[in-house]
This record gives structure tokens, C-alpha cells and sequence, in this order.
């Protein structure tokens, strides 16, 4: 990671007691951006990057919302037309606190922290983060400025957005040619799962919106499950079991009355399929890869009956519709043990249905003799 500027501001705020009004929010903002070759900061940087889709840390992925019904939006897109100067970064945190003040005033439960923002580069492409960190977690600061950085009790990150600028601009250029890129999310945002009446003031300040539709996250999610074995050769020989486990497993949410996948219950499942050999390599490394680009699976999304059925089945017709055939795909494959097996020879190939029911063999046996 190279990092090119930070900053650290202040949001003050305490918690209101039920039913009482909401606490007054303040901000003390700092002066000038820090040193971006200061060891403390820089490490601070790195302990709130590195902890981006890891476990209890999983992010939505989304755009900013440019209806008009959020300031930030704007302010960011300001700031990428600007000569890029340090004080032009300043200014755009700045307004971005303005917008935090606000939001938090309305909060009962909302409280503060410090507020970092920076700007850095890592494998290729440029970001713009904005993360709380509360007090408590290990950081001193002094005027606003890190002075040490123990192992920071950052295991959950409190609120954070990150925006990817490689794709932002990217995204920003498609939309005036109305490419499909255009729709493509470039922002990343973590909330807490408890009290997101009081967090969700954190995503309102800074415009996000959610951006992936849910056929596409659940499509994405039996890709990450299926890539995550085949992509290593130790776990490979299991792909083909994860792939019908985590189909199984989005069919049963629909039965469900909410129709939510949940991250974590799939990373259980991954993990039960790990060979106990290899469990301390790969045990509970699931949840962070699915939460990466290119799947971005959030912490929980409603599963989409589409994709689901699209995964579970396969429909084939025969020329001029004279049958077709309709079949899980967990039961499609190539060796006898298959129940439908399916014998690849080019224009002879064929296929062989095993494990037929007293019922369907009564109705083929019928069907022959109506046409003798």
C-alpha cells in the first residue's frame, strides 16, 4: 500500500438515554493533512484497509446516490475535478464532517470517534477510505495526529466507506455512453449489524446507495463457492459437492420468510466441506474471498428464485420439440454411478437414465404398447 494523504477529524457525540432528545453533536477538524510517510499513520491505514471483507467485517458493495437527497455525492465529484491538492482533499473531508454532524445530531444512540480519512493506492487501483475509529481502540493521538499504534483493537470495524477510484472513473466515463459498466459498483460501506438505527447515519452522510441486484449476488455466491475449491488443487476433487451443497442451501432459503442467504451460514458450509487435513489452511478463509472483488457478497442479501433454479436445473429439448428433458443438476453426470449419464460422442452421443421408480417405468411400458 502506498499512501499519498490522510487526515483525522473528530466526532463528538454522545449518547441521548431513551426517550430523551438527541444529543448535540460537535467536530474538531484538523488544521493540515498528516504526514503520509509517518510510521504510526501509515500503520493506522493498514490495520483498517487490511480488515476490509475479513470475518465481521463483511461490506455492502454500491454507488453513491446522486438523486440529489445526499450533499456528499456531489462534494466527492468536486474533488475528483480538482487539481487534486492537499487542501482540495482537506476541503472535501471537511465537508463530508459537515455532513456527518449533521446526520449524527438526529441520532439519539449515535456516537463519535476519530474519523480517518485517506487516499492511497494498493494492487493496481486508488481508493478514498473513510473510517471511524473509536477511542478505546487502541490509538493515541495527540492534536489529531497519531502517535502510536498499538495492535489496535480494530477487529470490527465500526462504520467505513471506501471508494474505489480506478473504478469510479471508469463507471463515470461508461455512463455517458450508457455502457453496461455504467451500473457497476465502486463503493464499499461496513455498518454494524447491532443498533443500525444509530450507525445508519454514517452511510446517509456519505451517499451510499446498494447497487447489486440480488440475482446477480446470488449467482455470484455459487461462483465464489465453486471457484474458491477448484482454484485450489488440494481442494478440488470437493468442488463439484460445494457446488450442489450451496445450491441446496439457497433453495432451502427460499423457503424461508424472509429469503436471505447469509454469508456466515455459507462459510459454515464451506468450512464442513474442508478436509480435516487441510482445515487449518483453509478453514473460515471463505467469507473474505466471497466478500472480495470480483463477487462482493455482503453479510446476508435476498436469495433470487431465478438464479436458484437456473443452478439447480438444466431444460434441453430434442429437434422440433419431440421430447425434452428437465433435470437437477446434482443428478447430471458422466459415470454409471450417475443417475442421468450423459456420454459425449459428438454426434452419437447420448444419454442414459438409471434409478427409474416403479411409477415411471409403468408409464413407459404403457406408452410402448399404445403404439404397437
Amino acid at each position: 500500500m502506498e499512501l499519498y494523504k490522510a487526515v483525522i477529524h473528530e466526532l463528538v457525540k454522545e449518547p441521548g438515554r431513551d426517550g430523551s432528545p438527541a444529543v448535540p453533536a460537535s467536530i474538531i477538524e484538523a488544521d493540515s493533512l498528516l504526514d503520509s510517510t509517518n510510521e504510526p499513520t501509515v500503520k493506522l491505514i493498514e490495520s483498517i484497509q487490511s480488515l476490509y471483507g475479513t470475518k465481521g467485517n463483511a461490506s455492502s458493495q454500491g454507488t453513491f446516490d446522486f438523486s440529489g437527497a445526499y450533499a456528499f455525492p456531489g462534494q466527492f465529484n468536486d474533488y475528483i475535478d480538482s487539481s487534486g491538492e492537499d487542501e482540495d482533499f482537506l476541503e472535501m473531508t471537511m465537508s463530508a464532517m459537515n455532513n456527518l454532524l449533521r446526520e449524527a445530531s438526529g441520532e439519539n444512540f449515535a456516537t463519535g470517534g476519530y474519523i480517518v480519512f485517506a487516499y492511497y493506492s494498493q494492487n493496481g487501483d486508488e481508493f478514498v477510505l473513510g473510517a471511524m475509529v473509536k477511542k478505546r481502540d487502541g490509538i493515541t493521538l495527540k492534536d489529531l495526529v497519531p502517535e502510536t499504534v498499538q495492535e489496535v483493537d480494530l477487529s470490527k470495524l465500526h462504520q467505513a466507506v471506501k471508494v474505489n477510484l480506478s473504478r469510479y472513473l471508469q463507471v463515470m466515463e461508461a455512463q455517458e455512453s450508457d455502457e453496461e459498466l455504467a451500473h457497476s459498483a465502486y463503493l464499499s460501506f461496513i455498518s454494524p449489524k447491532a443498533n443500525k438505527a444509530a450507525s445508519g447515519y454514517f452511510i446517509s452522510a456519505f451517499g451510499c446507495s446498494d447497487a447489486i441486484p440480488a440475482k446477480t449476488l446470488t449467482e455470484n455466491v455459487i461462483e465464489a463457492v465453486r471457484n474458491f475449491f477448484s482454484d485450489n488443487e488440494a481442494l478440488e476433487p470437493y468442488s463439484g459437492q460445494a457446488y450442489d451443497s450451496v445450491v441446496s442451501y439457497l433453495d432451502s432459503t427460499l423457503k424461508k420468510d424472509d429469503k436471505t442467504c447469509v454469508l456466515e451460514e455459507v462459510n459454515h458450509l464451506v468450512n464442513a466441506l474442508i478436509p480435516v487435513e487441510l482445515s487449518e489452511e483453509f478453514t473460515d478463509t471463505f467469507a473474505s474471498y466471497a466478500n472480495d472483488d470480483p463477487y462482493y457478497i455482503p453479510e446476508r442479501f435476498y436469495t433470487n428464485s431465478t438464479a436458484v433454479t437456473k443452478a439447480k436445473k438444466v431444460s434441453v429439448k430434442g429437434l422440433d420439440g419431440a421430447w425434452s428433458l428437465n433435470v437437477e443438476k446434482r443428478v447430471l453426470g458422466t459415470t454409471i454411478n450417475d443417475d442421468v449419464q450423459f456420454v459425449n460422442q459428438g454426434a452419437q452421443s447420448y444419454l442414459t437414465i438409471r434409478n427409474l421408480s416403479d411409477e415411471i417405468r409403468e408409464k413407459l411400458l404403457s406408452a410402448l404398447r399404445d403404439r404397437e
